[in-house]
């Protein structure tokens, strides 16, 4: 198994295991690093479960290619992804950044509060579409409130 196959293997299982993630691979054969970028962010930087799948997929790495390096990013990083060789997107991934506190669509804009439930705010019955269930956008760590 080569380098790069040992990482579309890994990403797949990934992306399986984290739905609301999305993964480019580059590898940069001047150095002979591969390079991995995963967003979102906040799950890059402080999701603990993804924490220990990267720690355990840099050592299987380094066991199976001692003389290769894999390097893990996040997409604000300096170094970026140029010419992705791969990208993937989990089923519920959304490019949507909630830390931007407004999002324009077309017409209208939608402001992103965060809130612990649903049910935190007041909205009419009529008006309620997922009624006593939480509200995601883009991650499922977080509920808001859509105000048009």
């Amino acid at each position: 198994m080569t380098p790069k196959e040992f990482i579309m293997v890994e990403l797949e299982k990934f992306i399986k295991q984290f739905p609301r993630a999305a993964v480019r691979y580059e590898h940069c054969k001047r150095s002979d690093v591969h390079f991995i970028e995963v967003v979102p962010v906040d799950m890059y930087d402080s999701d603990d479960n993804y924490i220990y799948w990267e720690l355990e997929t840099s050592e299987k790495f380094d066991d199976l290619f001692p003389f290769e390096g894999i390097c893990f990013a996040t997409d604000d990083g300096i170094a970026g992804i140029k010419n992705a060789e791969y990208t993937k997107e989990g089923v519920i991934y959304s490019s949507i950044s909630t830390n931007d506190k407004i999002i324009s669509l077309d017409n209208f804009s939608i402001l992103l509060q965060p809130l612990k439930r649903c049910t935190d705010f007041n909205i009419s019955k009529k008006d309620t579409i997922l009624s006593e269930k939480e509200i995601y956008c883009g991650n499922l760590d977080k509920t808001y409130s859509l105000a048009a």
